[in-house]
């Protein structure tokens, strides 16, 4: 592994652990409507009015998946000849 790659993968970690922080959230109203709610910090979820957000779980595994396939092919693309 050279230096290269060793920065993509820690800029790689660190992308993954930012989604984890700060993950997509959103409302599932009583008759099933889902309202994305953005993004926000994990600890402190939006509000409306009395309903909490709960993390949109599918998006941020989507999202990490984009980021580690992403990351994967640059990572292969940076290997030493």
């Amino acid at each position: 592994m050279n230096s290269t790659q060793q920065k993509l993968l820690i800029g790689m970690i660190a992308v993954v652990m930012l989604m984890a922080l700060f993950p997509p959230f959103r409302f599932i109203g009583e008759s099933g409507v889902i309202l994305n709610a953005g993004y926000g910090f994990v600890f402190l979820p939006p509000t409306l009015g009395s309903f909490v957000a709960q993390v949109h779980v599918e998006m941020l595994l989507t999202q990490w998946v984009g980021v580690l396939i992403a990351g994967g092919l640059a990572f292969l693309l940076f290997r030493e000849k």
